[in-house]
């Protein structure tokens, strides 16, 4: 009888340890965990894929329940770092290079789907009742739709848990089976203790602009248009602002100047941010501004989608 009992007892310890190693299990373990999180914070190698070529950049994302966000990036090229920013007064975009920050006036970052945000990737998974589970060798693998406000191309996620460790491991951007970004994450923390004054804005522009010095700002001795839509050219000089017209059947104009201090002290508020080859894009009714190297782009354009503001903004090159 007492080999019976124990046999009995053996099967159910065996039949738990399955039942925490199944799929569906450790898909749920994983909605709830994040779900139910007071905080969390990884960093990461974020590859972002342009055809042939690529960008890479390194992340760390810090977050705080139930609604401040931190997102920091680094350009692996070019090495340019901005960060964004959700706290209790806001959504911004801090530039330390230019020691200058940006407002929106945004939803973001749960408006839309982006990679770096755990929270939106399990909201993306929790929505789609057609969500698939699969595993590999050493994964298990959850695939769910998507909304990419830019990129509609971008239809579907994947997220992977590590069998071993069951931690998150990597999540992919794709269009079909197709990985467009993928981000790596490292050292993924859950629930660390984390203050509030994190988040606060002076500190953080404090410490980035302790981090990256001085900056180089490299001497631009030209300017050139790739005119990805082979459109016809006209340019218009004066002292200070250099206007570029671009005429066919997607009319645009590009204006650009040296960045000063005066235009830096000039306040802006955006409607919203996107992420461009090596720097953020600032998004207003038919337009998109950034910054490269020491100069402000501007792109205006009622003809131009945004994705195509985006493509024309990563075809400038400063040499």
């Amino acid at each position: 009888m007492k080999k019976i009992v124990l046999l009995v007892v053996a099967l159910m310890l065996s039949m738990t340890s399955c039942k925490r190693d199944n799929i569906e299990d450790v898909y749920t373990d994983f909605i709830d965990s994040i779900n139910n999180c007071t905080a969390y914070e990884f960093d990461g190698e974020m590859e972002v894929k342009h055809n042939e070529e690529s960008d890479v950049f390194q992340i760390n994302v810090l977050y705080k329940a139930p609604s401040l966000y931190r997102v920091a990036y680094q350009n692996n090229e070019s090495n340019s770092r901005q960060v964004l920013l959700k706290n209790d007064e806001g959504v911004y975009v801090l530039c330390p290079e230019l020691n200058k920050e940006f407002k929106f006036e945004s939803a973001w970052p749960l408006n839309s789907s982006h990679i770096y945000i755990v929270n939106k990737v399990i909201e993306d998974f929790t929505s789609d009742s057609s969500h698939e589970m699969t595993e590999t060798d050493e994964d298990y693998v959850f695939k769910s739709k998507i909304n990419h406000h830019i990129k509609k191309s971008l239809n579907n996620q994947r997220v992977y848990i590590n069998k071993s460790t069951k931690e998150l491991s990597k999540i992919t951007y794709n269009c079909d089976d197709t990985a467009q970004m993928i981000l790596k994450i490292k050292n993924f923390k859950l629930n660390p203790t984390i203050s509030n004054s994190e988040f606060a804005l002076d500190q953080i522009m404090k410490q980035e602009t302790s981090l990256i010095g001085e900056g180089k700002i490299t001497d631009c001795k030209q300017i050139s248009f790739n005119n990805p839509f082979d459109l016809e050219v006209a340019t218009n000089d004066n002292e200070e602002i250099t206007i570029v017209s671009f005429k066919g059947d997607k009319n645009y104009t590009i204006v650009y100047q040296e960045i000063t201090d005066s235009l830096l002290t000039t306040s802006r508020i955006y409607d919203e941010f996107v992420m461009l080859d090596d720097s953020l894009g600032f998004v207003s009714s038919s337009s998109l501004t950034f910054y490269k190297n020491n100069y402000e782009f501007k792109i205006i354009s009622g003809t131009l989608s945004l994705e195509e503001m985006i493509e024309v903004a990563n075809s400038i090159v400063i040499a």
